[in-house]
């Protein structure tokens, strides 16, 4: 708790998961494309200690006032998500009914 993780993207859950967590609090600067870029932001931040000092401070902070953190507010989000999704589909398949 409280502390930075850095995610590497793949086609596994966790790594999408933990990136799509991370870039919902506000940290894309944490998410790694590849292991070059993983090796990179880690070696960046180790530089910057004090920077992340006041990251890891704020860290509860910030995943509260996140989507991620909220659960009605993330399920409001997803709600809308699939319903978007739904008129997209049935707006399109109308288009080609006609």
């Amino acid at each position: 708790m409280g502390v930075p993780v850095i995610a590497k993207l793949g086609n596994g859950q966790s790594g999408r998961a933990a990136g799509a967590i991370l870039m919902s609090v506000g940290l894309p600067d944490f998410v790694a494309a590849n292991d070059d870029e993983y090796a990179a932001i880690a070696q960046r931040w180790a530089a910057r200690p004090e920077e992340l000092a006041v990251l890891r401070h704020d860290m509860r902070k910030r995943i509260a006032n996140s989507d991620s953190g909220n659960p009605v507010r993330y399920c409001q989000k997803v709600e809308a998500l699939y319903r978007r999704f739904w008129q997209e589909y049935c707006s399109a398949t109308r288009a080609t009914d006609v």
